[in-house]
């Protein structure tokens, strides 16, 4: 099985959002994050999963980054 892991920046990309709130919805544990040697990253099915738990969401395709 093949896990796409996103960088902190990606994260932010692929959501429209800041690093600020990236972190915001990690510390609300609305978004599971890996750390591995110091760095934080996240896996796009966590970041899809918490796009289609939104309200109001319509499906589309999420942007490659």
């Amino acid at each position: 099985m093949h896990t796409e892991l996103l960088s902190v920046k990606e994260a932010c990309v692929a959501l429209n959002c800041g690093v600020t709130k990236l972190y915001k919805l990690f510390n609300d544990q609305k978004i599971k994050a890996i750390k591995c040697e110091g760095r934080t990253f996240v896996t796009r099915a966590e970041i899809e999963a918490f796009i289609a738990s939104l309200e109001n969401y319509k499906p589309q395709k999420m942007r490659d980054v």
